[in-house]
């Protein structure tokens, strides 16, 4: 199912581990710098990981907000694309 995950994808997935557990708003204003995508398509491409089963949106912990955790799938698909492409070496995707 990891071949719906792209680039950008994987960078988002990184935020929201170093993150994991924070607002939504926070893990999109730090991706917004390193993907060069708007708020809001950062906002869609989490939306679409949660869909997924990539990340966790929790939107009961506290009324008018959103917070997002890595899932387990979530790390398996970081540590796939780390297995592909060792530090140093060339890309393979």
């Amino acid at each position: 199912m990891t071949e719906n995950i792209d680039e950008i994808d994987r960078q988002i997935l990184e935020k929201v581990e170093e993150f994991s557990g924070s607002q939504l708003s926070a893990i999109a204003e730090n991706c917004v710098s390193i993907t060069g995508l708007k708020d809001s398509a950062i906002r869609h491409r989490i939306d679409r990981l949660d869909i997924l089963g990539a990340v966790l949106e929790d939107r009961a912990k506290s009324r008018g907000k959103v917070f997002v955790t890595i899932t387990g799938y979530g790390r398996s698909i970081l540590e796939e694309g780390r297995a592909r492409c060792p530090p140093g070496g060339e890309q393979h995707d």
